[in-house]
């Protein structure tokens, strides 16, 4: 097994090619600089040497939180899907406990998996972990259909409704 290494930084610029490119507006570097402006950045990465893991994280009202605003949306771990991510995640949230004795994580979305994922890191890596639903994404599997297409099919009502 490879050596895993753990570090913290206080610069987003650490999170450079962590992220894809097609992310969502409140998952960018750019996000987390602006952030980093109002709030001290504590990120937290591991890395195998060839795969990388991060959490975007804040030091706040006594414990470790996701460098996150009122405004975000969601916040999401950076880890690669696959084994190595998963080890990757699992070390580092072993890794916190050099950091924190607590950590809470929100809004963590588990469309993609992210929540389960965290909460399955932490618990491997000893943490007492609780987890509960604080919000509901409605997502619409719009079955490769256009919005117009999707709108066209909508009944009369409602797309009279919308237009005024």
């Amino acid at each position: 097994m490879t050596a895993i290494a753990a570090s913290y930084h206080d610069r987003v610029n650490v999170l450079q090619g962590m992220i894809p490119a097609d992310a969502s507006p409140f998952d960018r570097p750019e996000w987390f600089a602006l952030l980093a402006e109002r709030k001290p950045a504590l990120l937290a990465l591991a890395s195998d040497g060839e795969h990388s893991a991060a959490l975007p994280l804040t030091r706040a009202n006594g414990r470790l939180e996701p460098l996150t605003h009122w405004y975000s949306f969601t916040w999401r771990q950076f880890a690669p899907i696959s084994f190595e991510g998963e080890h990757l995640l699992t070390s580092l949230a072993r890794d916190l406990r050099r950091q924190s004795h607590r950590v809470t994580l929100w809004p963590i979305p588990d469309e993609d998996g992210s929540a389960t994922r965290l909460e399955t890191a932490f618990r491997s890596a000893g943490w007492k972990v609780y987890r509960e639903q604080c919000d509901v994404n409605h997502v619409l599997a719009v079955k490769g259909r256009s919005f117009t297409e999707y709108w066209a099919a909508r009944p009369g009502r409602m797309r009279t409704t919308l237009k005024r």
